[in-house]
């Protein structure tokens, strides 16, 4: 099963929330597990869920979809990412707040997780998938910053710490510009830098960041361009 094939039964999954019959939605385990927010369920306790997600949805409303993006993990597993609008047909506006986003993991085709958040205004950053198949959605703001342990990789976070596979090589050609390398075991996002004392960074969370002697000043003159950027100096 290609990319397309997996963000059009991603898109009929959405289509088809809120109808109060989850039996009716295609394409899902009958066992799926689904989050709401902070919300989470089972698939066997289904009565509250439903409620819920009625909530977020209703036959008055029609879904107006954004961008979708599908990774493939491995030969059976692959995650699929989007967002999408709801409208009020009476009225052509915005209906509970937008966007909305879906997050779904697949197995053979089948959804075998579902996450689903409301009314987010900041997009995900990257999705990083734990050694314990937990998938986390890390948004820009709240990335401290990024470590590298061999071939592992820990997001410091404001709410604690997610380990995952990967190098700071393949991460440096997609993040944002206000993230930077600060030596060979670190990537620092500027927006959560507290303080330069002689050769530390200190970090929002007080995590102390040794800057390397031959780098110093290039560090320092880069987070001196950064601020004065944000700052339109």
């Amino acid at each position: 099963m290609n990319e397309m094939e997996m963000v059009t039964r991603t898109r009929m999954i959405v289509e088809k929330i809120g109808t109060g019959k989850m039996e009716s939605i295609p394409f899902c385990s009958k066992a799926a597990n689904w989050q709401i927010n902070m919300f989470y369920e089972k698939g066997v306790a289904k009565k509250l869920l439903q409620k819920k997600l009625c909530i977020h949805f209703n036959q008055k409303c029609r879904v107006e979809h954004g961008h979708y993006t599908a990774q493939i993990m491995d030969r059976h597993v692959s995650i699929v990412h989007g967002n999408f609008f709801i409208r009020d047909e009476e009225c052509n506006k915005a209906g509970h707040g937008f966007p909305y986003e879906i997050t779904v993991i697949m197995r053979g085709g089948i959804a075998e997780r579902i996450i689903l958040y409301g009314n987010r205004d900041e997009p995900i950053l990257c999705m990083v998938r734990s050694d314990e198949d937990h998938l986390y959605m890390l948004r820009e703001s709240e990335i401290l910053y990024i470590e590298s342990n061999h071939n592992n990789l820990i997001w410091h976070c404001r709410d604690g710490e997610v380990k995952g596979r990967g190098t700071l090589k393949r991460l440096e050609n997609f993040l944002p510009k206000n993230f930077f390398r600060l030596q060979r075991g670190y990537i620092v996002n500027f927006n959560h830098i507290k303080s330069l004392e002689q050769r530390e960074l200190v970090i929002d969370n007080g995590d102390l960041l040794l800057i390397p002697v031959r780098s110093y000043y290039e560090i320092k003159r880069h987070i001196q361009e950064l601020y004065a950027e944000k700052h339109d100096f």
